[in-house]
């Protein structure tokens, strides 16, 4: 939190000098806010492809939140299942879905995203740090945000952070899709490293020529398998 103060007055008791101040201006940094719960997503994690690997030599997997890459082993809004950030409300939903298809999960790794509570709303030319609103749920959700929180047990990792654009659907992650991995640094997922480095990339016009849209922030959590 910042805070700008105004100097009132001053005053001499005995061999102390005591100064007086009013707040005038008080702002919450972005940087602080918290993230909330967005959901899960199983996910077939590729290896950097080709097109992607000149220059990233230290990059051994995409690990992005969209599905342009790494696709969705299981997709949420195939079952109108998606909630407001496009991810599942828990794992037992993909589960449930998947009944269905029978797809094999076996090399599938699980996801568990966290959402930063500003957007940016862009055109692909212009970013302002000025766009910052709170996060809205996209208008698609075929169910409302409630997602199950992590069990107590679950071994969780946190790789990165991933920022995605899209409207009524999740739809790229620039630092993959577009290959701005490339011009910006990223860690071994193809991710950002912190959450500074997420909102200072997509309010500085690093992404501008990507796609116009919302620009979302998510932490990217892989979850390890139980043993059974």
């Amino acid at each position: 939190m910042f805070a700008i103060v105004r100097f009132i007055h001053k005053a001499d008791i005995g061999d102390r000098n005591l100064f007086a101040f009013e707040i005038v201006d008080c702002e919450v940094s972005l940087y602080q806010m918290p993230m909330i719960s967005a959901g899960y997503l199983y996910k077939n994690v590729e290896q950097t492809p080709n097109w992607l690997k000149p220059g990233l030599d230290h990059v051994l997997e995409v690990c992005s939140a969209s599905s342009c890459v790494s696709e969705n082993t299981i997709s949420p809004d195939d079952g109108w299942k998606h909630n407001g950030f496009g991810f599942a409300n828990s794992e037992q939903v993909l589960i449930e879905l998947n009944k269905k298809n029978q797809v094999d999960l076996s090399e599938a790794r699980l996801f568990y995203y966290e959402a930063y509570e500003q957007e940016l709303d862009s055109d692909g030319r212009e970013f302002k740090k000025t766009s910052w609103r709170p996060v809205s749920p996209l208008p698609s959700a075929g169910v409302e945000t409630n997602v199950e929180e992590p069990i107590a047990s679950a071994r969780l990792e946190l790789l990165g952070y991933d920022v995605v654009n899209g409207e009524d659907y999740l739809f790229c992650s620039p630092l993959s899709c577009n290959s701005k991995a490339k011009e910006l640094l990223v860690n071994e997922h193809c991710l950002f490293d912190d959450l500074a480095s997420a909102i200072r990339t997509t309010e500085d016009g690093s992404f501008q020529g990507c796609s116009q849209g919302i620009y979302r922030i998510f932490s990217v959590h892989s979850v390890a398998k139980q043993k059974t």
